[in-house]
């Protein structure tokens, strides 16, 4: 029997309804190319992040936990 690898890694969250909002306002008022949904935007950032096109404007805030923040 071969063996099984894993062909994607699938990743999912939850914001709450208000931060959905912020970012359908986003969409419209600054529309981004191949992306129509929150989800896609959040892949978006995800990947774009990957690929060293998005970093944070000051480093520490990295090291922040974003579930302590707002």
């Amino acid at each position: 029997m071969a063996e099984k690898k894993l062909k994607e890694h699938i990743v999912s969250f939850r914001i709450p309804k208000e931060q959905a909002a912020i970012v359908t306002k986003m969409l419209e008022d600054q529309p981004i190319l191949g992306v129509k949904s929150i989800n896609q935007f959040f892949r978006k950032i995800g990947r774009d992040h990957l690929a060293g096109r998005l970093a944070y404007k000051n480093p520490e805030h990295a090291t922040v936990d974003t579930d302590v923040l707002d």
